[in-house]
């Protein structure tokens, strides 16, 4: 939890959760003073998730989803139907969502191009995974 540029509280590391995707966790921020804040979450090799919210004298609760980096499609697996749907964005044909550019991003570069195609290919054939 963000305010301006300083961490509100301490960070929460969140355990491994066992179970079939999507998973799911729970978390609290306890006695934060109002005012408006950012709440980021985080996690190894999913694209990140970022809503700006407005605290006043009531609990506020969010149900936030985060998807694989190179999971378009966000079905939960990267694959074949996730390398057709970025070509497609690619080409103009249909373009991603707002909301999926950041997991077609692949390589991290802050673009969604045909370096993404081939590294989410590389991904898929076995050749060089996604970290």
């Amino acid at each position: 939890l963000l305010q301006g540029t300083s961490v509100i509280g301490s960070p929460q590391v969140l355990t491994g959760a066992s179970g079939s995707v999507p998973y799911s966790q729970n978390y609290s921020f306890a006695t934060v003073p109002a005012g408006e804040y950012t709440l980021k979450v985080e996690k190894k090799g999913h694209a990140p998730w970022t809503e700006e919210i407005t605290v006043d004298g009531s609990a506020v609760a969010k149900d936030v989803t985060v998807y694989l980096i190179g999971d378009v499609n966000k079905d939960g697996v990267i694959n074949g139907q996730d390398l057709q749907r970025l070509y497609e964005h690619i080409k103009g044909e249909k373009l991603l969502s707002v909301e999926a550019l950041p997991l077609g991003d692949v390589n991290g570069d802050g673009a969604v191009n045909g370096q993404d195609l081939q590294r989410l290919y590389e991904h898929i054939k076995g050749e060089k995974l996604l970290s």
